[in-house]
């Protein structure tokens, strides 16, 4: 794991992880067009960060964590799309047969 991926991880607890979810969903609804977030986007989440949690998460900390839960999502929505693969929430677990793991990883590898 790169030093990047553990500082996210040390400054990102689960709930703040999901609060920040939330507000980008949030604001999606509001006003965004598309997957730019707005420099108002942005300030409003920054002040809602602060209002809840009493510390200041920089437009630029934000948004690398904004492009990293993209890229984890593109990730696991390629997973799903596998076929024989199926997303469990109540679980929070992907299943799939043994042979389905094993053709989802050798494309993997592939790749």
């Amino acid at each position: 794991m790169s030093s990047n991926q553990d500082e996210d991880v040390a400054s990102w607890p689960v709930t703040v992880e999901k609060h920040f979810i939330h507000l980008l969903h949030e604001e999606r609804k509001k006003r965004l067009k598309g997957l730019t977030v707005d420099k108002n986007a942005w300030d409003a989440i920054e002040d809602e960060f602060f209002i809840k949690f009493g510390k200041r998460y920089t437009r630029e900390k934000l948004k690398a964590k904004y492009n990293r839960l993209r890229k984890i999502y593109r990730e696991f929505a390629k997973l799903v799309a596998h076929t024989g693969m199926c997303w469990d929430p109540e679980a929070d677990k992907v299943h799939a047969s043994e042979e389905v793991w094993e053709s989802y990883l050798k494309v993997c590898m592939i790749l």
